[in-house]
């Protein structure tokens, strides 16, 4: 699968099941608009005065005994937690224990830690990272290895912590925010502290793309403007465009098998991508129920100009009435990645992503399907313009 998951909180949303699985607040977890690394938001999380929990859970596909799981996030301290604390973690949700984690500490230094061993105690792999400035974006990855049990971390791509130590758990969750979990390995629970995320990722080692640490990236959205090439049984580009799913209250609806909604997009200028910017991948986004509780399915879709070549994302079902984001069954990822052009096969850009249409075929439209919100994710790599250099002759 190569990149597993994105999420830059460009949905704007801390309810379940939107663009999270499961968001856990016992304090304050808010989406913030003002401070945000790259896109239109980050997640604000804020830890005043109770050891509460404060976390988004995103679950992913149980790791097997060869893979090795990759995580990227950036973070903004505020104000540094009072306590030790893990911030970031793969997490076994089967039976309620971490597997390899980040923890921050109240100097501003990060550690790596593997919370289950064979002892069942958790350890810090590795020495603590630089001490990082406080208002400051800093890009954390780590990884969680069930083949060689060699675990890894970087800050801002230089590693900085690493170490053989047995792996003895699955992870089919990942997690951001303070107080990730409290249970074995938690040296203490802190109850205080002030921290902002962004810009999100999850990579494994499959493929041919994105098989190793995600790298630096920024995350966008980019919403439909106009119709495309195919138009929906009913409903308009507007009833799918809004930031935060609006779920009943607009939606466009597919009757048929085979029909099909392409949809024209903003420019990428509009999203926030400059024209010299390097685009890593795209992944198409789908909030969506049948009409009754009965299953319905249904293919993504992708172009990078009118009437060009299709790629296709996975087939997705959908058997009740809840409104769901990516896919009925867990876990609910985005069933459809490019990260090339589907006409030439090169790199996309910021001049396709402007002629870029992206839609929704019915493959069983028996109920009728709705969609209330679709959107294409991009990531992509902030590259200054390149410099003139004038030469005058005298």
């Amino acid at each position: 699968m190569a990149r597993l998951w994105s999420s830059g909180f460009e949905l704007q949303s801390v309810v379940n099941d939107v663009e999270f699985s499961t968001v856990v607040s016992d304090a304050t977890l808010s989406i913030n608009t003002t401070i945000k690394r790259s896109g239109e938001a980050s997640g604000d999380v804020t830890l005043l005065d109770t050891d509460g929990y404060v976390a988004v859970y995103q679950g992913i596909p149980d790791m097997g005994a060869d893979d090795i799981y990759y995580a990227r996030f950036y973070l903004r301290i505020i104000e540094a937690p009072d306590a030790i604390t893990s911030i970031a973690c793969f997490y076994y949700n089967n039976t309620d224990v971490l597997t390899t984690s980040i923890k921050l500490n109240s100097d501003r230094t990060l550690e790596l830690w593997e919370e289950v061993t064979d002892d069942g105690i958790g350890q810090q792999i590795g020495n603590d990272s630089p001490a990082l400035d406080l208002n400051t974006w800093y890009r954390v990855e780590f990884s969680a290895d069930y083949n060689t049990d060699n675990h890894i971390a970087k800050l801002d791509g230089v590693e900085f912590a690493s170490g053989i130590v047995a792996y003895t758990a699955y992870g089919d969750e990942f997690s951001v925010g303070i107080n990730v979990y409290g249970g074995a390995g938690q040296l203490s629970l802190a109850s205080s502290g002030h921290i902002l995320f962004d810009d999100l990722a999850v990579n494994d080692n499959s493929g041919s793309k994105q098989t190793s640490f995600p790298g630096a990236g920024s995350i966008v959205h980019m919403q439909p403007n106009a119709a495309g090439d195919n138009v929906a049984t009913s409903g308009l580009y507007s009833d799918i465009d809004e930031v935060i799913p609006n779920n009943a209250t607009d939606y466009i609806e597919l009757d048929t098998n085979g029909v099909i909604g392409d949809y024209n997009m903003e420019t990428s200028l509009n999203a926030g991508i400059s024209a010299s910017d390097a685009i890593t991948l795209v992944q198409i986004g789908i909030r969506h129920r049948p009409q009754t509780a009965a299953k319905m399915k249904y293919k993504l879709r992708v172009k990078s100009q009118v009437a060009g070549t299709v790629l296709e994302g996975t087939e997705t079902s959908h058997n009740d009435t809840t409104w769901k984001t990516n896919g009925d069954a867990l876990p609910r990822l985005y069933k459809l990645t490019s990260y090339v052009d589907p006409q030439a096969a090169g790199d996309w850009t910021p001049t396709l992503l402007d002629t870029m249409q992206i839609g929704v075929e019915a493959t069983d439209a028996t109920p009728d399907i709705w969609i209330t919100t679709l959107w294409a994710l991009v990531e992509y790599i902030a590259v200054p313009p390149a410099r003139r250099i004038f030469i005058t002759h005298q």
